[in-house]
């Protein structure tokens, strides 16, 4: 789905070191409008297939990402209902984020997946919030959750 701002962000930054008008006018021409979004879906068409050929795979990642949704979903359901993912950002993040299992939940409506904590939750939310890229977030929390506390 193209969003008019994520098109006028993409338009703003090509225009950003752009100066001349004749360039300017080249930029806001429908033709090049059309070429954007079209470039801006196949970019997000590749990204989504790109994902879902990592979850097909089922590579350790994923698995890790399986083993972490289900510690926290209690009814065995294999969705997170809001309660469960509040405990799984507690968990991981250590706060709250008002509005993203809303936003999350407006997809499936009975709850949060698994792979969307993958493609999600890991690759667009935790990012910038947390060191470390989406694979390396997942298996620290995997060692975390999954890591008996030590007897000392």
């Amino acid at each position: 789905m193209i969003k008019p701002d994520r098109m006028a962000n993409t338009v703003c930054k090509w225009l950003d070191n752009v100066s001349e008008p004749d360039a300017i006018a080249h930029y806001l021409k429908p033709e090049t409008v059309r070429e954007i979004v079209f470039m801006s879906s196949l970019e997000e068409a590749q990204g989504e297939a790109k994902l879902d050929a990592e979850w097909a795979a089922d590579g350790e990642t994923v698995q890790q990402c399986k083993a972490i949704c289900s510690i926290f979903d209690k009814d065995g359901d294999g969705r997170l209902l809001k309660v469960e993912f509040q405990a799984f950002l507690q968990a991981t993040l250590g706060e709250e984020l008002q509005g993203l299992y809303d936003h999350l939940n407006q997809e499936a409506g009975k709850g949060v997946e698994a792979k969307q904590l993958y493609a999600v939750v890991y690759r667009q939310v935790f990012v910038g919030r947390r060191q470390g890229d989406a694979a390396a977030q997942i298996s620290q929390d995997y060692a975390t959750l999954f890591t008996p506390a030590s007897k000392l």
